[in-house]
């Protein structure tokens, strides 16, 4: 703290009250390309991916296709709980029972995390005689 200048131990960070409140799980995932991604109802995630598809619940089920189509979400992330807990779960929530595990995934990553993949440019701000633009 005395080296950075701080005069806190931690970031300062606004987090919403929903946010703090909740009692349902919170995974939070460091992306070096993204930032970090918290996903709440992890507990939910994280017993439908133990389940391997079998005998998913509809809240799990939930769960788990928030998480995929939530916008916020990478497909690193996506891919570190599949890489760690398996695919099958995904495969499950989204009823997609005739292709191969990693097929499933990869199609489901592409579908709803699409944004991710296309080339995205930096903000760039023009400030000119006291005048803006983006």
């Amino acid at each position: 703290m005395r080296e950075q200048g701080l005069k806190h131990p931690r970031p300062r960070m606004a987090f919403p009250p929903e946010f703090l409140k909740h009692n349902q799980g919170i995974a939070a995932f460091a992306n070096p390309e993204e930032g970090v991604e918290n996903l709440i109802h992890f507990n939910q995630v994280l017993s439908a991916l133990r389940k391997k598809g079998a005998g998913l619940t509809e809240e799990e089920s939930d769960a788990l296709r928030n998480a995929m189509m939530a916008e916020a979400i990478s497909p690193a992330f996506v891919r570190r709980l599949a890489g760690e807990h398996g695919a099958e779960s995904f495969a499950e929530a989204f009823l997609i029972r005739n292709a191969s595990v990693e097929l499933a995934l990869e199609f489901l990553l592409r579908r709803h995390k699409g944004h991710f993949y296309r080339k995205r440019y930096p903000s760039l701000s023009l400030a000119q005689d006291g005048i803006s633009a983006t």
